[in-house]
């Protein structure tokens, strides 16, 4: 639906009084930036406007958007972090699907063959090649992780180089469940040449029941290849993978004695049987959408070729979004994504006005990072990640804003993953200059840390966190359980009616003034790293650091 754009006097009022409230709690030697509403606003109405079309990637109205964000990053005089001295980085895209009629898997148990058909008890989302095979010998491992500091190895006593890892879908129960997520997201170790993914009614999760899952693995999906037409060098895609139905989990299982209930439990285990597995791909045209990159150079001839990088995604899920719950206006089929993710980008934009305003360029160098094809599968991050416009070795942290959700006058915020490296700490120390606590994650259960652009940093083994407002709004009873709270309340409102849906547009009463109060935390945080004698670096003993950043120095946890 079309909206006017209006600016309400009395945010501006309340940003101007923000503005006097958080200089008062400062230290006199410190200035802080002035954050205007006004100015975050007027991002968010342009990038959420109908005339956007939802910024889905490769659309008119995407290009529209890093169009914009570039713009903006060329009048604060950011440098140019892209290809070929502009502020765009391409990413090519392909969509890919399994093809059922010509991907096969020659299952053979206790030396009989058993019926494996794709499309009926076996399904694959396909893969980034044309055509992957694996054959090999059977072995069960498991959930197929490993994860020394909390007691689970699925791999050990047998060997699976070159053999056909089967194991049950999800992760094993107990495990903190941003370490779970990382774990199930993980590529299969030990030199697999395949993987078959033992699913039931008891392991579904959120995937649902096994005739949901066939219909959601028989579309397609986007992928990313580099200019010589690679795709990812290291994921899932690389080796032939499938997951079977619960009739035929049971059969398999059964082949070495064990139910659904019992295989939990059970260690790894060498299987009398062999699979052949060819998996086809329906290949689709390419398509190709940016990434946005600008750098505000550093002051420190020592320390300015490292990058602290503070990230927003760009894009949102275009014009042809179906209601939820009967949200937004009948006939309104545009997925505005005011909130997901104008309202990060508007963040981000307004933090970097603040850097190019004051005068004096932090030591380190701040690249600011808008990034496509997040709500594809953190593809543009993805992207990025494995092809930095930048030496890979100088980006030393990632600060990701993503969905903060401006309903309410927020008095906290979540820095999901902030318990993992030394950037905890220096989260705490801004919100606190900013006047607002630093809040434990209300709803752990939902993995949220895996879920944004951050995780493909981290993936690289680049500390970093997730900014998002948090459960408590000013005025809220702070005795109350965080979910009790109305800052919670809000959130959750959102989250169950508006997301991912026409209604999250312009008509939501959002609080402008929080836009300013967000933006600033994130330039404090951002700020303090780029200035810092040393660099973030993850805790001691930490599973993120030790998967993805073996071997590199530590930080004592504060």
């Amino acid at each position: 639906m079309k909206t006017k754009s209006f600016i309400s006097a009395t945010a501006l009022l309340a940003t101007s009084m923000f503005a006097l409230a958080a200089c008062d709690q400062q230290p006199a030697e410190e200035v802080l930036p002035e954050m205007s509403a006004e100015r975050f606003e007027a991002h968010v109405r342009f990038l959420a406007s109908d005339d956007l079309g939802g910024r889905d990637v490769g659309s008119v109205g995407y290009q529209t958007a890093a169009d914009y964000v570039a713009q903006n990053f060329s009048d604060m005089g950011l440098v140019p972090g892209g290809e070929d001295g502009g502020y765009f980085q391409t990413v090519t895209f392909r969509s890919t699907g399994v093809d059922n009629e010509k991907s096969t898997m020659g299952l053979t148990l206790g030396g009989e063959d058993t019926a494996a058909t794709f499309g009926d008890n076996v399904v694959s989302q396909g893969a980034s090649a044309a055509e992957v095979m694996a054959s090999g010998d059977l072995v069960f491992v498991g959930y197929g992780v490993q994860s020394p500091e909390h007691g689970v190895d699925s791999f050990a006593g047998v060997e699976t180089e070159g053999k056909i890892l089967v194991r049950l879908y999800g992760t094993p129960a107990g495990l903190p469940s941003d370490v779970a997520a990382s774990l199930r997201n993980d590529k299969p170790r030990g030199g697999a040449a395949g993987v078959i993914v033992l699913f039931s009614d008891q392991l579904k999760g959120r995937v649902g029941s096994w005739e949901r899952l066939k219909g959601f693995t028989g579309g397609s999906r986007l992928n990313w290849f580099t200019p010589d037409g690679k795709g990812k060098p290291t994921t899932q895609e690389a080796i032939a993978g499938a997951m079977v139905s619960p009739e035929l989990s049971a059969t398999i299982l059964a082949s070495i004695g064990l139910d659904m209930e019992s295989a939990k439990t059970a260690v790894a285990a060498d299987i009398s049987g062999s699979a052949d597995l060819k998996v086809v791909s329906k290949l689709g045209d390419e398509i190709s959408s940016p990434n946005v990159v600008g750098i505000l150079e550093g002051s420190d001839p020592e320390l300015k070729d490292q990058y602290v990088v503070i990230s927003a995604h760009l894009d949102h899920t275009g014009d042809q979004c179906a209601n939820r719950n009967g949200a937004g206006a009948e006939g309104d089929t545009i997925c505005n994504g005011a909130m997901d993710n104008a309202t990060g980008t508007a963040s981000m934009l307004e933090a970097a006005r603040a850097f190019t305003s004051m005068g004096e360029a932090p030591r380190r160098s701040v690249m600011f990072l808008s990034v496509t094809a997040e709500e594809k599968g953190l593809l543009g991050a993805e992207y990025f990640a494995y092809n930095p416009t930048v030496p890979r070795e100088s980006l030393v942290a990632n600060v990701n804003l993503d969905m903060p959700v401006l309903l309410y006058d927020f008095a906290d915020v979540v820095a999901f993953g902030s318990e993992h490296s030394s950037i905890g700490p220096v989260a705490a120390r801004a919100t606190a200059k900013a006047g607002i606590n630093l809040a434990e994650d209300p709803m752990p259960e939902e993995g949220l840390f895996t879920r944004s652009d951050h995780y493909r940093f981290v993936q690289q083994g680049i500390p970093s966190i997730f900014l998002m407002t948090g459960p408590t709004a000013v005025g809220d009873d702070t005795s109350l359980p965080a979910k009790e709270r109305n800052g919670y309340k809000s959130f959750r409102g959102f989250l169950d009616s508006n997301y991912h849906s026409p209604a999250d547009d312009l008509m939501q009463p959002i609080v402008w003034s929080a836009g300013a109060k967000f933006s600033l935390v994130n330039y404090l945080i951002i700020k303090e790293i780029a200035n810092a004698d040393e660099q973030p670096r993850w805790n001691e003993g930490n599973s993120f650091g030790d998967q993805y950043a073996p071997g590199e120095p530590r930080a004592k946890a504060e």
